[in-house]
């Protein structure tokens, strides 16, 4: 008898078998159809985020594309002025209209690029070697900085900020070399260019420009605040050859405030010249180092490596790199994560609830049989009775 029942009891499980593989069958396709839905929602939230990136990244780019051509625009017209090819080495006929038109150039461009100083060099000039006509070493033809003449971090707080030395030589000197290198290599006004003429940038130096250089910072020894780059344009005499340049100072500070987050980095060529948002992490500076290789990270959720449209002698290139924690900071990462998660999670409850109601359905119907089949017997049992 006992062994009549476990055999009857193997065989009711048994017969389950097929209903438990539905179950298990079922619930697997639900399970990777809601992970398939919330894979996909996050997946269209990442393109949508890198859209979102490139249209800002190309934004960003404009924006210091701007900046520098805009720096190039009024020292190509500086350079073109009749006045300025017919000066002679100290600017001593150089009327007083001509340059307050010079100087109105150069508040113009300070309007929108906060340069620090315009100059008018001399071919020859080396700043190393003393002048006998001034006495003192060489220097430029004419110098226009009114704009920070005299500032300093220091100033509102020091009566003596004018103490700093606004040091020039380092600009000087570079001013030299790039001198050198138009003289060699476009030494007469190029006849395919119209009023375009090329231009060059040095590496950073000390400027001389201290508006947000103090005290403090030179006794740390500190020069950061005054680090900045000449950009310069050649102009050439009547005689169509090389005179000299239109030279601008640009703080790389300067620079770095034309972007509003610390993921971008600006590069010149072969100089090495480069420079990174402010606030930039020392984790991303590593990265960054790459970068100047022309070697983007491929872990990385957004990096995009761009050439600039900046007229130099030498390419100019920007990144934006948006390393993984950033990412995921993002809001509408977050929503796309938590919409994927529930997307997950209420797949799997209707999944359990579909499968617990198929359950349901197969047991009443075994029940119900099972009842007829009773039924059906005692039926029997008692027409033999009878």
């Amino acid at each position: 008898m006992i062994a009549e029942m476990e055999s009857n009891r193997f065989s009711r499980l048994w017969q389950l078998l097929p209903v438990a593989m539905l179950v298990v069958v079922f619930l697997a396709v639900a399970f990777y159809a809601s992970e398939f839905m919330a894979i996909r929602e996050q997946s269209q939230a990442r393109a949508l985020y890198v859209t979102d990136r490139h249209a800002k990244f190309e934004t960003t780019k404009a924006r210091f594309e701007q900046t520098m051509n805009l720096t190039y625009d009024i020292l190509r017209i500086m350079a073109n002025h009749p006045r300025v090819t017919n000066i002679d080495r100290y600017g001593m006929n150089l009327d007083k209209n001509s340059r307050t038109n010079v100087l109105e150039l150069y508040n113009l461009l300070g309007e929108y690029v906060s340069v620090s100083e315009i100059y008018l060099v001399p071919a020859d000039m080396d700043p190393d070697r003393m002048d006998p006509v001034t006495g003192k070493p060489e220097s430029p033809i004419i110098t226009f900085d009114q704009n920070i003449i005299g500032k300093s971090a220091d100033l509102a707080t020091d009566s003596h900020s004018a103490d700093l030395e606004e040091t020039e030589i380092y600009e000087y000197r570079e001013m030299k070399k790039q001198c050198e290198y138009f003289r060699s290599k476009v030494p007469t006004r190029p006849t395919n260019r119209g009023f375009k003429v090329p231009a060059l940038t040095s590496p950073e130096v000390i400027t001389c420009d201290n508006s947000e250089f103090s005290k403090a910072d030179l006794e740390k020894g500190d020069n950061s605040a005054r680090l900045g780059i000449v950009y310069s344009v050649p102009f050439y005499g009547p005689d169509d050859h090389f005179k000299g340049l239109v030279s601008a100072v640009i703080r790389t500070r300067t620079l770095q405030k034309i972007f509003s987050e610390p993921c971008y980095v600006v590069f010149r060529g072969v100089s090495g010249y480069h420079f990174e948002a402010s606030g930039t992490t020392s984790l991303l500076r590593e990265v960054f180092s790459d970068v100047l290789r022309r070697k983007l990270p491929d872990n990385f959720p957004f990096a995009e490596l761009r050439n600039c449209s900046v007229v130099d002698e030498e390419p100019w290139f920007i990144a934006c790199l948006i390393p993984p924690e950033v990412y995921q900071k993002d809001p509408r990462m977050n929503a796309a994560l938590r919409e994927s998660q529930l997307v997950l999670a209420v797949g799997l409850v209707m999944s359990l609830l579909i499968a617990i109601v198929i359950i349901v359905i197969l047991y009443l119907g075994r029940f119900k049989a099972r009842s007829m089949a009773a039924a059906l017997n005692e039926t029997n049992r008692e027409l033999v009775g009878a």
